[in-house]
């Protein structure tokens, strides 16, 4: 099995997972060869780390840089309105690679992420909404066997999982196809892949970690830029797995 590497992903979105105590030592680690980032918690050195990450992903073929943006989409739609509304706005400069756009997607992806890492290290509460696409994502990486790249998955996962949530009420209507026009404004996948049949998915979606009871969750928006749940209820929805059959088999 040949695996294909998604380094945007790694770049604008793994880094932020060490967590706000471990970041300065891993960005130092990439940048041992020269460069050296003095800080000692996210925040303090995110302009430094921004500038080295936009350098690397100029150079990202197009296919790669596009998957790496299905997280920046992501984190406009859970987190900040605003930051998704520049990226429907700006989006042919992003990807013509222009230097302050692509500073800004790094900057604010980057700040979202580590925000939610460091309110929540040990993945007990709200950080769960980093998960948006990634149940039904995950799924669709493995049965494809991993043929389809990471960023690829989580845009076909977060686009299923906006429209099961507008179906099941939960979600505002219209979000689900402001997803959609933007992730394919990137190029960007939106449709469950032939060879990945519902019930392989659901199948493989119930082994996901945000499974309680046998029941399947999944992390939702309410609407572009806020999520549902809170600190008593959690962050993620219950889903039944009948809603999920339909929804993932019958598309708009």
């Amino acid at each position: 099995m040949v695996l294909r590497a998604d380094p945007s992903r790694l770049l604008v979105s793994e880094i932020a997972t060490a967590g706000a105590r471990d970041a300065a030592a891993l960005v130092k680690n990439l940048l041992r060869a020269g460069r050296d980032c003095a800080c000692s918690r996210w925040g303090a050195g995110v302009g430094d780390m921004a500038g080295f990450l936009e350098a690397l992903l100029t150079s990202l073929p197009p296919v790669q840089l596009s998957a790496g943006l299905a997280e920046a989409v992501k984190h406009g739609a859970i987190a900040d309105a605003e930051y998704f509304a520049f990226l429907e706005t700006d989006g042919a400069a992003i990807l013509a690679k222009d230097g302050a756009a692509l500073e800004r997607v790094v900057q604010r992806s980057v700040e979202i992420k580590a925000s939610l890492v460091a309110e929540d290290e040990r993945e007990a509460g709200r950080r769960a909404i980093l998960n948006v696409g990634h149940t039904i994502g995950h799924a669709i990486e493995a049965t494809s066997k991993f043929e389809v790249l990471h960023g690829e998955a989580v845009a076909i996962g977060m686009v299923l999982e906006a429209r099961l949530g507008e179906a099941m009420g939960v979600t505002k209507k219209g979000t689900a196809a402001r997803i959609v026009q933007l992730l394919e404004q990137f190029r960007l996948p939106v449709e469950r892949p032939d060879g990945a049949t519902v019930d392989q998915l659901i199948e493989v979606m119930r082994g996901d970690k945000k499974v309680r009871g046998g029941e399947i969750r999944l992390a939702m928006p309410k609407e572009i830029g806020a999520m549902n749940g809170d600190k008593k209820g959690g962050w993620t929805v219950a889903v039944e797995e009948a809603n999920l059959h339909t929804s993932i088999t019958n598309p708009p």
